[in-house]
């Protein structure tokens, strides 16, 4: 009687390496394109995600709150601030003369967005409410009040961010009236 041998051949092996190596040549490419947009799409939605917890700080620390985006050097930093006012002696429990921005969560906070983001355009910045602090033209800021609604609150506030690897552009978008935020596809 014959036995069966069972196992691979030398020749099947060759044929599996040779089509796993066809496919990973076509797929490779293709990977390193999706890892910069990814990189984009993470940093957008880190932005609407800030711009969100300072509407939400400002309405729990009945305090306005800032969120700046500052590219004047590479990369990006992202900053949170609340306003801290002086208590007005002649009008106790009511809000006193603007003092100073005080970091969020912890004083001193900031996220550097990754280095191959950068900041393509902006709309809906008015001139001494959100355009620039320091008279640094890639400083960007918006302010969030306690009711909800952010400084200028008539035109919405776009911030549009481009890969520096693929040109890829995604849009910060946040509605002044109601102070929601979302990343959106550029159009």
């Amino acid at each position: 009687m014959r036995t069966l041998k069972t196992g691979i051949t030398m020749l099947e092996i060759l044929v599996v390496v040779a089509v796993v190596g066809i496919l990973a040549a076509i797929a490779v490419p293709n990977l390193a394109q999706i890892i910069p947009y990814a990189e984009l799409r993470n940093e957008a939605r880190y932005l609407a995600s800030a711009m969100r917890e300072a509407r939400l700080m400002a309405a729990n620390t009945h305090k306005p709150t800032r969120v700046v985006v500052d590219c004047a050097n590479s990369p990006c930093v992202l900053r949170s601030y609340v306003a801290l006012f002086e208590d007005d002696p002649a009008n106790p429990g009511e809000l006193g003369r603007f003092s100073r921005w005080a970091g969020t969560p912890s004083d001193g906070a900031e996220r550097r967005l990754a280095a191959s983001v950068n900041v393509g355009s902006t709309s809906g910045l008015n001139p001494g409410l959100g355009t620039t602090e320091n008279a640094g033209d890639n400083i960007f800021w918006a302010v969030f009040l306690p009711e909800g609604r952010m400084i200028g609150s008539h035109v919405p506030f776009r911030l549009t961010l481009v890969s520096a690897k693929n040109s890829r552009r995604r849009v910060l978008e946040v509605n002044g009236a109601t102070g929601r935020a979302a990343a959106l596809e550029a159009d």
